[in-house]
């Protein structure tokens, strides 16, 4: 492709567990300081022609999307007999996954985290980025496995976690929801939920972009950050408070959720939002 070229390969996650991944490299290169990114909808989706994986290629990064087991080019070649409707996750193709994983005691969730620090193990061995770390970008789902990676692995220097979950605790208020079981971690909630996690990240450089309620909605900021409290509490009494960031794409109707983007950052620009928002410390709301 013009500027990058696109490299597709798999790496050994566990004995028999293959990821498939795809990796961007520019020709000019900006950065030799990686990132790398994980979606629920593939690499393959976001890795097209004008999406944000060329758009932080075309910057001069080098990219690496992988697809965890179970997601995008690792998908299972099995019939989805999912129902219709809004709740036709109940019985799709991710639950039954999930279901037989536990059956196994074994988390379909844990192993996604499992194999995104894998990504970071295969990203640090190639000879053309830079040994002292990572950045991270989840989507989706991906958001999700991205916090828990950042938590649990200190190389991964700066995360991006676009549109996932607010809380565990949010699901037990409401009778439904859309979030599927293979976000799920049984007994999670009698020892933390997510603001925990994102606490155990600081002080490195996080943040949570659109986080969605138990209907997958955009959580407003204000909110958000009522939840996500005790992560601030922790950056600050690291002397970090700039270093963790709250915000919405709904800037329309939550002015709170505005964000000082540089020049020449805008805000249709997904690629820069991703890179202002891994470069570091921020200043933090009043």
């Amino acid at each position: 492709r013009r500027g990058y070229r696109v490299e597709k390969l798999e790496f050994l996650s566990e004995p028999g567990i293959y990821i498939p991944a795809w990796v961007f490299v520019p020709g000019a290169r900006t950065s030799s300081r990686a990132i790398l990114y994980v979606s629920d909808r593939g690499a393959r989706v976001d890795g097209m022609e004008f999406g944000p994986l060329e758009g932080l290629a075309r910057k001069g990064n080098i990219v690496a999307a992988i697809d965890v087991r179970g997601i995008g080019d690792s998908r299972p070649p099995h019939q989805d007999v999912e129902g219709s409707g809004e709740f036709r996750h109940v019985d799709s193709l991710e639950t039954a996954m999930a279901y037989m994983a536990w059956e196994m005691d074994e988390s379909l969730f844990g192993m996604r985290v499992e194999d995104v620090v894998r990504g970071v193990d295969y990203v640090l061995s190639r000879p053309d980025v830079e040994k002292t770390g990572v950045r991270l970008i989840g989507k989706g789902m991906g958001a999700l496995w991205a916090l828990y990676a950042a938590a649990l692995d200190p190389r991964i220097e700066a995360a991006v976690c676009d549109g996932g979950l607010l809380s565990y605790r949010s699901l037990t208020s409401v009778d439904r929801y859309l979030h599927g079981a293979d976000i799920f971690i049984p007994g999670v909630l009698q020892h933390f939920d997510l603001p925990q996690v994102a606490a155990a990240v600081a002080a490195r450089p996080l943040a949570l972009l659109s986080p969605v309620d138990a209907m997958k909605r955009p959580v407003n900021v204000s909110i958000a950050e009522q939840v996500f409290e005790p992560a601030r509490q922790a950056y600050t009494k690291l002397g970090a408070p700039g270093s963790f960031r709250l915000s919405t794409r709904d800037t329309e109707h939550d002015p709170a959720a505005r964000i000082q983007l540089p020049a020449p950052v805008t805000e249709n620009d997904p690629a820069a939002r991703y890179l202002s928002l891994l470069g570091g410390a921020w200043e933090p709301r009043p």
